[in-house]
């Protein structure tokens, strides 16, 4: 049976996936609310709930081009191996089933989330620089030279990202967080008047592009 992006979205994944003990964060739920500078400045706000089973990021930017300022309105939903992103402004957006996620989520047992998140990290070229404090919150600093970027993660979650290079300076950087407040669900649902179609693949292994911030 196809499914609308809807659809998808509120069943989590096309594989069932509720009974799965993947764990995307360390812990349950939170909402995070980042301060955008550099090359794009604004806002964004994550929220997740069930352990990031769901997962939601609210992007409210304008980016500095040769031209002035552009703005960007994007909200990227996931909920388990399912993600939707879309471009408020433009209406438009795309779906896809993350295949890392997908796999995680149909073992029946796993690493714990920081586990997973390290190893994520060391694959992806990023080698460990000691701790550094984020909102008094002991975080691991993570660098890669390739692109200059440094991440500060806390049990999986990124409460800064910081990217160096002889063109630009970007931060996103976590300014308040909450652990403890119910989120709705109504963060999590699909986003109405954008029109969705399947993410297209890229070229080479993997199918399919790695999660941006």
């Amino acid at each position: 049976m196809q499914l609308t992006p809807a659809e998808a979205l509120a069943r989590g994944s096309v594989a069932p996936s509720s009974e799965s003990p993947y764990k995307r964060y360390g812990i349950e739920r939170a909402h995070v609310h980042y301060e955008v500078s550099g090359f794009r400045r604004g806002v964004e706000d994550l929220y997740f709930d069930n352990w990031g089973r769901k997962e939601a990021r609210y992007i409210n930017v304008e980016d500095l081009t040769e031209q002035g300022t552009r703005p960007a309105k994007n909200i990227i939903v996931t909920n388990g191996s399912y993600m939707q992103m879309a471009d408020l402004i433009a209406g438009r957006g795309n779906f896809m089933t993350e295949p890392v996620v997908d796999s995680l989520m149909k073992l029946k047992q796993v690493d714990a989330a920081e586990v997973i998140s390290d190893s994520i990290m060391s694959r992806l070229g990023y080698t460990r620089q000691g701790e550094a404090p984020i909102l008094g919150i002991q975080t691991n600093v993570w660098h890669e030279p390739t692109t200059g970027t440094t991440l500060y993660a806390w049990k999986g979650i990124v409460l800064k990202q910081e990217v160096k290079t002889p063109q630009h300076h970007h931060m996103v950087v976590a300014v308040s967080i909450d652990t403890t407040s119910p989120i709705p669900d109504s963060i999590f649902t699909a986003h109405k008047g954008v029109e969705y179609s399947p993410m297209p693949p890229r070229p080479g292994p993997g199918g399919g592009p790695p999660r941006q911030r």
